[in-house]
């Protein structure tokens, strides 16, 4: 674990099964789509709130956030009283963290992590076969793997 990070995040089976929808109805098999995790807490481990899929446009292989997409997003936030801990998008083929990726990532601060899940998400997340997890640390991206991811996310029933 990484300063800044919790070392486990706790995950409503609500909140997995609306990401699991929000890609299957905005990506539709053929597109990548973007989401956020958001929590109030603090501390070692932190329970996720909720699910946020902003407006953003996409293609097969990018999504975009325009400036005013961002701001409603810091406004919601705001209301909230929460913030973005994961972001998750889908990669049509296999999971990886493009450069792409590493550059346009909404928050680039230790301990932010990144999910990135293949195929479009055709085999859910839950478990989160075959993605790839990094956490921002230090100014760059690196990955979490092993043990260290197995421990990292608790699945709700």
């Amino acid at each position: 674990m990484s300063a800044g990070r919790a070392s486990r995040l706790v995950v409503p089976a609500n909140v997995r099964r609306e990401t699991e929808r929000h890609f299957r109805e905005c990506g539709k098999g053929s597109r990548e789509c973007l989401t956020f995790w958001t929590s109030s807490g603090t501390g070692e481990r932190l329970r996720i709130a909720r699910v946020i899929h902003p407006p953003h446009a996409s293609t097969a292989v990018t999504t975009d956030l325009t400036g005013a997409d961002v701001c409603a997003l810091n406004m919601d936030l705001i209301a909230h009283g929460d913030r973005v801990v994961v972001q998750l998008h889908t990669h049509p083929g296999r999971a990886f963290h493009s450069q792409r990726d590493d550059e346009l990532a909404l928050v680039q601060t230790n301990g932010f992590l990144s999910i990135v899940v293949p195929r479009f998400a055709g085999a859910g997340i839950l478990g989160l076969p075959e993605c790839y997890v990094a956490e921002f640390r230090n100014g760059s991206w690196d990955a979490i793997e092993g043990d260290a991811l197995e421990s990292l996310i608790q699945w709700e029933a």
